[in-house]
């Protein structure tokens, strides 16, 4: 099992155990399951698409559906090297996951991550000829938050608008190696 570490010292880089800012990350990337997915082609282009986190597992591993066939897997064959992007607007909570890729067939795998919103792109239920897991291992993970809610963050926006003073940026940054 691999251990997470900080390498981050600058201000707002929490001091939190790493076991609460694994934790915390795993929830956030599970409370916000949609992320885009950055991988490189065989010629080394860049290739973005919106995917869905199936599940967050120790000692960190994401796993999401994808098609046997498809581009992605293709990606996935040429450079297993990736980068997920995750956004919550609503908290104004952000990461940035990078990870090695792997294309997994696992029918047992599958059937635990099943839900009815998969069975949209694969009809054929876990046991769809073209259906695959994709693994991603971690490496690393960039999160920010943060301390305050919503309206915390509006008035100290408008109160920096008023005094043209820039509110300070006192999120929560954690930067995880695994």
């Amino acid at each position: 099992m691999t251990e997470a570490t900080i390498s981050d010292t600058r201000p707002g880089t929490s001091d939190e155990p790493l076991e609460e800012q694994r934790a915390d990350l795993f929830k956030r990337l599970e409370k916000t399951p949609t992320c885009m997915l950055i991988t490189h082609d065989a010629d080394g282009a860049m290739r973005v698409r919106p995917m869905t986190t199936q599940r967050v597992e120790e000692p960190g591993v994401i796993w999401m559906f994808i098609g046997a066939s498809s581009h992605l897997a293709a990606d996935i064959e040429a450079n297993p090297n990736v980068l997920l992007t995750y956004a919550d607007t609503g908290d104004s909570a952000f990461a940035a996951v990078r990870g090695h890729a792997t294309t997994v067939r696992d029918p047992v795998k599958a059937k635990e991550l099943w839900s009815k919103f998969a069975e949209a792109w694969f009809p054929g239920g876990p046991d769809d000829p073209n259906l695959a897991l994709l693994r991603i291992t971690l490496s690393s993970a960039e999160h920010w938050e943060p301390p305050h809610g919503k309206v915390v963050q509006f008035l100290q926006i408008a109160t920096a608008a008023l005094t043209h003073n820039p509110p300070d940026h006192d999120d929560t940054y954690r930067n995880l190696k695994f």
